[in-house]
């Protein structure tokens, strides 16, 4: 890769760190681009939680279910549903829980999806539900503890989710 390119790489992800830049996609933005929603790379996955789908809480904040209204870093496409999948931050709010969490739009983390990925060592994976933990916009979690198995994908993008998970798979 020539220096050049490198330079271009770096002034459109918006860091300096051109070890984290390297991997390209079609439209010349670097997948690992912090400015898409997460601290670090991820890898592409089959999205199954779509705007509107209601997932559990799976942390002792005192909500009981989260409604995905948006998705962090996702483009848009005519008649196509925004998706998030394990390791993506969305935007949600609080349907059964604690009155003073209701009604607010905040950030959560998706670690569970019960729609099989593929991960690249060739493995299918799925879990029993659809979970989420509710985060603050820099990925600190507003819980303490997590109940339940948590994603590798989201427990190597969230240093913060995964130190507060019990099992990480």
């Amino acid at each position: 890769m020539t220096d050049l390119k490198k330079i271009k790489l770096v002034s459109e992800c918006h860091t300096n760190n051109l070890e984290r830049c390297v991997d390209v996609d079609k439209v010349g933005f670097s997948r690992n681009c912090p400015i898409r929603g997460a601290p670090g790379g991820k890898l592409k996955m089959t999205l199954g939680l779509p705007v509107g789908a209601v997932m559990n809480c799976c942390d002792n904040s005192g909500a009981r279910n989260l409604y995905i209204i948006s998705v962090k870093g996702i483009g848009a496409r005519l008649n196509r549903l925004p998706a998030g999948g394990v390791g993506d931050m969305v935007m949600a709010t609080v349907k059964k829980g604690k009155p003073e969490l209701r009604k607010k739009v905040m950030p959560a983390v998706i670690v569970r999806q019960s729609k099989p990925w593929r991960r690249t060592d060739g493995v299918f994976l799925y879990f029993e539900d659809n979970a989420g933990v509710i985060v603050n916009p820099k990925g600190e979690m507003k819980g303490s503890a997590i109940t339940g198995p948590v994603g590798k994908e989201a427990a190597e993008l969230w240093p913060r989710i995964a130190s507060n998970s019990g099992v990480v798979m």
